[in-house]
């Protein structure tokens, strides 16, 4: 079975995950896009999740990476 982000989503919510759960993050397909392409937004609203500098920051790099792989 393939994980989608829809599906994923699905999942944490019907879990009652918070948002700061690990399986919560993959789920965020279209605030890491916006963040990578540097929407103040969507960083603010990643880094008010909790998660750690570091794993943002490395996720942000790879999402940023794949944006520019996609445009070019």
């Amino acid at each position: 079975m393939v994980l989608d982000e829809k599906l994923v989503t699905e999942i944490a919510a019907r879990a009652g995950l918070a948002d700061d759960h690990p399986l919560v993050s993959f789920a965020l397909t279209d605030e890491l896009q916006e963040a990578a392409l540097g929407d103040a937004g969507a960083t603010e609203r990643l880094l008010r999740r909790g998660r750690r500098p570091t794993f943002l920051l490395m996720v942000l790099t790879r999402a940023r990476e794949q944006q520019m792989r996609w445009a070019g």
